[in-house]
């Protein structure tokens, strides 16, 4: 069970964003929709070899989460639950954990 901001760099000629949402076990509400896959790229660029980016994670009251680099947002997100199709998200609710 986890919600995860994967910092990644890119290799050779092809793109990868930073800052990318991975949740297993949980789901998100993105643009007021349920998310339930759980790898969402950001919006950001692809960063070569050894460059440094800094990240800036913010989380708000009940779960808005957004992450930037700089001073860009690229990847917003709000009501982390658990996935109730998740063998271990099941065992977590079932012992009176709610939220995640």
């Amino acid at each position: 069970m986890s919600i995860e901001v994967q910092l990644l760099g890119s290799g050779g000629d092809g793109t990868r964003t930073t800052a990318n949402l991975w949740h297993a076990g949980t789901h998100v509400v993105m643009n007021g929709a349920l998310v339930t896959r759980h790898c969402t790229n950001s919006t950001s660029t692809s960063y070569r070899g050894g460059e440094w980016v800094s990240v800036t994670i913010e989380v708000h009251g009940s779960g808005t989460i957004g992450t930037s680099r700089t001073a860009a947002l690229v990847l917003e997100y709000e009501h982390p639950q658990y996935d109730e199709t998740d063998a271990d998200a099941k065992r977590l609710m079932g012992s009176g954990v709610r939220r995640c």
